[in-house]
């Protein structure tokens, strides 16, 4: 066998370039103001992050915002450079686009409110969040309930980038308003 073969092979059988290892599972099951992974996860044994938001739920009555937040001092504080620019849909309103710039969230779901069964899903991926000499790239792209307009379903999909360069690490998902009252959220690690 070739080395460029062997080499693939020794990948395949380890699980590939790109795979995931499981770092944390946080299951909601009573209000929260949020959801944090700290330094002892986010560290710089990996060099991207993916946050897999299997479900989420809000206690807040009117149109909700789920929010990603980066630290550089394990929460202390939260970085205020994010510049973000994303796409929102909903079935019946297409088009909708959000810039930001020097934020402190980056936004990830859009609209969500409590009601029986509403819930956001979104996957999140975070690259070169350990790296003070690069700045820290998001994408998202997820989906959330619209309550009060039947038969909707909202879509954010988007970028956004820590306007500086320093290391992250500690990830926060909240919201603008209200608490998390129910959710299932997975930490991974990307080789």
């Amino acid at each position: 066998m070739g080395a460029i073969t062997r080499g693939f092979a020794n990948r395949v059988k380890a699980g590939g370039a790109g795979s995931r290892v499981l770092l944390n599972t946080t299951t909601v099951s009573s209000d929260v103001t949020a959801v944090n992974f700290d330094n002892t996860l986010v560290t710089s044994a990996f060099s991207t992050y993916c946050i897999l938001i299997e479900w989420i739920e809000t206690d807040e009555s009117t149109g909700n915002a789920g929010q990603l937040k980066l630290s550089t001092n394990n929460g202390t504080s939260f970085v205020s450079q994010i510049d973000q620019v994303s796409t929102r849909d909903r079935n019946t309103d297409i088009g909708s686009l959000e810039g930001r710039q020097n934020q402190s969230d980056i936004t990830i779901f859009s609209g969500l409110q409590i009601s029986s069964g509403s819930i956001g899903a979104t996957e999140i991926m975070i690259y070169s969040p350990e790296a003070s000499s690069r700045h820290t790239m998001v994408t998202i792209h997820g989906a959330n309930d619209v309550h009060g307009h039947t038969d909707n379903v909202r879509m954010m999909t988007g970028a956004a980038h820590n306007n500086e360069n320093s290391a992250v690490n500690y990830f926060r998902i909240t919201f603008d308003n209200g608490n998390i009252s129910n959710a299932q959220i997975k930490l991974y690690g990307v080789q």
